[in-house]
């Protein structure tokens, strides 16, 4: 019943495949809401936000064989964006146990480069956040 009445409501087309992962997560059914995403990004191979959305839900679940890869991809999908590599340092920084602190470092020195080619955002605002992680790693 909640599967027909999702469906209907969906605006994106992959919306749908999020709220029903969604729930099968929320009735302890793990491996299927992982299931049901891989088999989305079979499909979107070339939708960054899907990728991302994706990537955010797998890192929720702490599948993080899944997620570090999602995030990879999609900074060669979009290397010019500051988000893409947000994501993944803030990513690898969570993950419990060592950690790659260089490799970390280089990801947000990356975001600071790409920001001062960037007039869009105010930048003094957004280099002070990574700044700030940088000196936390």
């Amino acid at each position: 019943a909640e599967y027909g009445y999702i469906k209907n409501q969906t605006k994106k087309p992959y919306t749908f495949y999020m709220d029903v992962s969604s729930i099968f997560l929320k009735n302890g059914d793990t491996h299927r809401s992982i299931k049901i995403l891989s088999n989305l990004l079979e499909h979107r191979l070339d939708d960054v936000s899907c990728y991302r959305l994706c990537a955010w839900k797998f890192e929720e679940l702490g599948a993080k064989e899944l997620y570090i890869p999602l995030y990879q991809r999609i900074i060669e999908m979009r290397p010019n964006e500051a988000l893409s590599y947000w994501d993944l340092a803030m990513a690898l920084l969570h993950i419990p146990g060592p950690k790659d602190f260089d490799g970390i470092i280089q990801l947000l020195s990356k975001i600071i480069s790409l920001l001062n080619d960037e007039s869009q955002f105010d930048r003094n605002q957004i280099s002070l956040i990574v700044i700030e992680e940088i000196s936390t790693v």
